[in-house]
């Protein structure tokens, strides 16, 4: 996807989920954070799709697991009303901290793979980090 329509993609999901946040909580301040937050992991997302690790193996899972499985606790005292708050103004908060965590995903991600890209081969090895002997 070209960088101007993902530009464009993420500044319409953005608006449209800080909308949804100050509907919800009717804070301008979450509503601007969560436009910031999900224009950026949109765009990060279009862009980047392709370098998500796939498999099947535990290499991968255990951390895609970790993603979804620690947001998820950290937001329960959102999501549960322990902290006072309305429910409505707690799922917006709980989206804003559940966005910022796949964007931190997301960077990650692109960092590694981008140095690994850019990772000049070290004397005596190929690619594949196996060693030249001849």
């Amino acid at each position: 996807m070209q960088t101007g329509s993902r530009a464009i993609l993420g500044v319409v999901v953005g608006l449209a989920v800080g909308t949804g946040g100050y509907w919800l909580a009717g804070d301008a301040l979450l509503a601007i954070n969560l436009v910031a937050v999900y224009a950026i992991l949109t765009w990060l997302f279009a862009g980047h799709y392709a370098d998500l690790p796939e498999g099947d193996d535990w290499t991968v899972t255990r951390w895609n697991g970790l993603l979804g499985g620690l947001p998820i606790l950290v937001l329960m005292p959102f999501l549960n009303n322990r902290l006072g708050i309305s429910p409505a103004a707690g799922f917006a908060m709980a989206s804003l901290a559940l966005g910022l965590a796949y964007t931190t995903y997301l960077i990650g991600v692109i960092t590694v793979r981008e140095a690994e890209s850019t990772e000049p081969a070290r004397p005596g090895e190929t690619e594949n980090g196996v060693e030249n002997v001849g």
